[in-house]
């Protein structure tokens, strides 16, 4: 949806979208990564420990964070996650990825600029 956030992971500079979608590892670890917060949800230590994980692991990328980055990730995040639960998709259902993806967000902006 935006090709030039591309350009901010310097891992996937030089990749085109295609190879990184046929690579099937960052799709595979950021779907691994949802499924993750949601199955634990109901103990909010291991969810914001876990998410808190994810903002260091990014963090050690030596990416370059702004607010406009996570704008964008969520509007292809809710796409994505629209896509898949199109026969149930309801308002109450796109407010709560919302919430979950804004949660997430927080926690790992915060693990992203911890010096731990």
């Amino acid at each position: 949806m935006n090709p030039k956030l591309k350009s901010s992971f310097s891992s996937f500079k030089n990749i085109s979208v295609d190879d990184i979608n046929k690579s099937n590892d960052h799709p595979r670890r950021l779907m691994a990564a949802i499924e993750n917060s949601v199955s634990s949800l109901d103990d909010p230590e291991t969810f914001a420990g876990y998410v808190l994980e994810l903002g260091r692991r990014h963090a050690r990328l030596k990416f370059k964070l702004s607010k406009s980055h996570f704008t964008d990730l969520r509007k292809a995040f809710i796409c994505s996650i629209k896509e898949s639960l199109t026969s149930c998709w309801r308002s109450e259902v796109e407010e709560s990825w919302v919430l979950l993806f804004d949660f997430m967000t927080v926690i790992m902006v915060k693990g992203f600029n911890s010096k731990c």
